[in-house]
């Protein structure tokens, strides 16, 4: 796994996996977007977003630099994130597996070692997850027991489907968040990055892939100026 490779969190409402449109066919699309050309969020508009760490102190005394997903808080003990961040091509990520540990409340990267974190003692991905790009990573969820209760951040409210469509509506607003570059393949910054996203429907999207015949109504697409793969 790319320890540098920083994921995004769609912030406003928890689904399974999120798809910008565009001059984009999906066996170009990243296993791991990242926040690109975006701006400095802050983690107090933001309570429920969580930082995914490689931390193996306690066994080796290794951490590592920055965050290698976000999630979100379910509750004090539970956390949602992608699958395939805890994965690779053909076998699960033993490393993200065995020594991820949770970190509420991280605007700054820097500040990690003072942070709030809690390790993760049980992993659940999707029965149904299939980390495959040009099926455009169907079921694309993964959940994440803490080892203790966090005490900080707040969980987030979740949508359910009987609120679809109120936010599959060109008048919702979106946010993508996370940690990630300043210009494509740039990092430069250690500071949470947030982008604005407005809502594509599926059948558009899909006209957008060469795979997308494999989008399903479980999976939502933005546009917008910033993009999360390559800017």
């Amino acid at each position: 796994m790319n320890l540098s490779v920083k994921s995004a969190l769609i912030a406003s409402v928890l689904l399974p996996f999120a798809l910008e449109v565009g001059e984009v066919y999906a066996e170009n699309v990243e296993v791991a977007p990242m926040i690109v050309n975006g701006t400095d969020a802050s983690i107090l508009d933001f309570p429920s977003f969580v930082s995914l760490y490689i931390d193996s102190q306690e066994y080796d005394g290794r951490y590592s630099s920055g965050a290698y997903c976000g999630g979100t808080l379910l509750n004090d003990t539970h956390v949602m994130t992608a699958g395939h961040c805890l994965s690779s091509f053909s076998t699960y990520d033993e490393g993200a597996v065995f020594f991820t540990s949770a970190v509420v409340g991280l605007e700054n990267e820097n500040r990690f070692l003072n942070a709030e974190k809690q390790r993760v003692e049980a992993v659940f991905f999707h029965p149904n997850f299939e980390n495959n790009i040009s099926r455009l990573l169907p079921n694309d969820i993964v959940i994440l027991r803490l080892e203790q209760a966090v005490t900080g951040g707040s969980a987030v409210t979740r949508a359910t489907s009987s609120e679809a469509g109120q936010y599959r509506s060109l008048l919702a607003s979106f946010v993508a968040l996370g940690h990630g570059d300043v210009q494509t393949g740039v990092s430069g910054t250690s500071i949470l990055q947030r982008a604005d996203l407005f809502w594509v429907s599926n059948l558009t999207c899909a006209n957008n892939f060469n795979n997308g015949r494999f989008l399903t109504d479980n999976q939502i697409c933005f546009s917008g100026a910033t993009s999360l793969s390559n800017g």
